[in-house]
């Protein structure tokens, strides 16, 4: 020790002049022996630590330019290891300062590295940032009790970003994320959180001048500390960006499995439906950000799923985002969630009728993606059915759903509450206007599949209806809707005589079987009246009426005075 107490004296001399040599023969001697307990070389090693400080300032390291510039953890492994990848000398000086106020007895030294620097210190001109931050960096790494350290670099850096520019930015950053690789590997490093650093110095990132900053380290908060992410004020981000740059931040985001608070969402829905509608990165994002909420059981996700929904529920909407909707909900939903299912079961309705044949890969996929779920509800409500169909034909499918809805034993509270929510209004508005296009194809499944949901479920559909026509009145309900659709379709547009010959019977059937009502009577007469001089179709017409169900139908037709029914009974004298 005395020897090296020796040498300090005569490096006092010569540290003005010959600062790195003079330190690296120290350091020599330091390793070599191990030297602790430096007590007596206090006053000089306070000249030492202040020169040494004033030209890691200054200097420039390209390999440490580039680790600053690059990716963090390569930094922060530099920082641990006396930088490996630095072919000059000038790292020394840096290891020979971490020697010195490592040494407990010479903890007082720290003052001075503290009282040098400040958020404005460190970013005056001619300060090199990536030796300076590289030097305090390891400091930090370094010394084991140096909590007062950590926690002012933290400072520092956090302050510093609201005055630098964007590459500045971006270095200051990276200190942050080598700080935090730094206190994950070596436990006995205490210092601040690091997550809310980071959320602090996102807050005080000028807006709009550092967007991008702010986008990018957004997704990596996102990414690795999704709990700080709610101490970052997005929503200054979202009210401050240009179109463009949501629309960027939008598309980094879109993968991310972590709910973003605030306006983002909101943000993202309303370019959607007023400027991009078809954008299917934009249409991921919201997607993905809405199932991540459902997943989470996030108190927004109800209120955004409901949103999208009603979105989807209007008289024409998009085929793109309905399927993108309802098969990226589908597909991506893990766990059991019925009431979210349920809601999703008239858009399919929907998709079949409208899209078995223009969009017939996307119809298939939206089945095969819900009906595991319906057939488990379908089970609950019987048991013993078999709910396997050949995959292929999605028709099929919709039409097993109404036939096990209408052959089940469960309750009819529980049955009628089911067809309520598969057959609301908006489902009955969408099928009208989807009558009123020219697509033979499509009118004929249309009209086929609804033959089949009246055949089975007419009794609930006209229940739900007198029961909702108190509240919005009985032409406003899914049952009146419908009905009078399909009527008006298959009376006034021309249909090919042998389609007609196989569904008008069976509307005819399942309609004489409901209770008696006026406006189900006027649509037997219309139907009655179209095909009164077709004999085929008059003589199915005239089997379905005859029997025992329809008896208050027949009854009430038998006293018509209309020639055109006294001519389909034959009760007109003619022969």
């Amino acid at each position: 020790m005395a020897r090296f107490v020796l040498m300090v004296g005569m490096a006092d001399l010569l540290c003005d002049t010959a600062l790195l040599p003079t330190c690296k023969i120290l350091l020599s001697f330091l390793k070599k022996y191990n030297l602790k307990g430096l007590v007596k070389i206090r006053k000089s090693a306070s000249k030492f630590v202040t020169k040494i400080l004033q030209a890691v300032d200054v200097a420039e390291i390209s390999e440490l330019e580039t680790l600053a510039q690059g990716d963090a953890s390569c930094w922060a492994e530099s920082v641990m290891n006396s930088f490996p990848c630095c072919v000059g000398d000038e790292p020394l000086l840096i290891e020979f300062l971490l020697r010195l106020l490592s040494d407990e007895q010479l903890s007082s030294c720290r003052g001075i590295v503290i009282n040098r620097y400040t958020n404005s210190r460190i970013l005056v001109r001619g300060c090199v940032l990536s030796s300076t931050l590289s030097m305090l960096l390891t400091l930090v790494a370094g010394i084991q009790d140096g909590e007062e350290l950590s926690t002012k670099v933290c400072q520092w850096l956090v302050e510093s970003i609201g005055r630098a520019d964007e590459d500045h930015c971006h270095v200051f950053f990276n200190a942050l994320d080598v700080l935090a690789i730094i206190s994950a590997k070596d436990v006995s490093i205490r210092m601040m959180n690091i997550g809310m650093s980071l959320a602090n110095a996102m807050n005080v990132l000028p807006l709009p001048e550092r967007s991008r900053v702010f986008r990018t380290r957004y997704v990596t908060m996102a990414q690795f500390y999704p709990k700080e992410l709610y101490d970052v004020d997005v929503n200054r981000f979202v009210i401050l960006a240009s179109t463009f740059e949501q629309l960027e931040f939008f598309y980094l985001l879109a993968e991310v499995q972590r709910e973003i608070p605030g306006s983002t969402w909101d943000a993202a829905t309303n370019l959607l439906f007023t400027a991009r509608l078809n954008d299917t990165r934009l249409q991921t994002f919201v997607i993905n950000q809405l199932v991540v909420g459902i997943q989470t059981r996030s108190p927004s996700s109800l209120t955004r799923f409901k949103y999208m929904l009603d979105k989807l529920n209007c008289p024409k909407p998009d085929a793109g985002l309905l399927f993108m909707f309802c098969n990226g909900i589908l597909s991506q939903l893990q766990g059991n969630f019925p009431h979210i299912i349920s809601q999703l079961v008239p858009l399919w309705i929907f998709a079949v009728l409208a899209y078995s044949t223009s969009r017939e890969m996307d119809t298939k996929r939206f089945t095969s993606l819900i009906w595991d779920d319906i057939s488990q509800s379908l089970n609950s409500v019987e048991p013993n059915v078999c709910l396997e169909l050949s995959p292929g034909n999605s028709e099929l499918f919709v039409v097993k759903y109404f036939t096990v809805l209408g052959s089940s034993p469960s309750s009819t509270d529980v049955i009628r509450r089911t067809v309520a929510e598969s057959v609301p209004i908006s489902l009955a508005t969408q099928v009208a206007t989807l009558l009123k296009n020219d697509d033979k194809e499509m009118e004929e499944r249309i009209v086929r599949v609804c033959a089949e949901m009246f055949t089975h479920v007419g009794s609930m559909l006209l229940a739900i209806a007198e029961t909702e026509a108190q509240r919005i009145g009985l032409n406003r309900t899914s049952f009146v809707v419908l009905l009078q659709a399909l009527v008006t379709k298959m009376v006034k547009s021309p249909m090919e005589p042998v389609f007609l010959l196989q569904v008008v019977p069976m509307y005819i059937s399942a309609l004489v079987k409901l209770p008696y009502r006026l406006f189900i009577y006027s649509r037997i007469k219309d139907l009655l009246f179209k095909f009164v001089d077709e004999p085929s179709i008059a003589l199915r017409i005239s089997g379905e009426l005859t029997n025992r169900h329809a008896l208050a139908y027949h009854k009430q037709l038998m006293r018509e005075s209309d020639s055109r029914i006294k001519k389909f009974f034959g009760t007109d004298g003619s022969t």
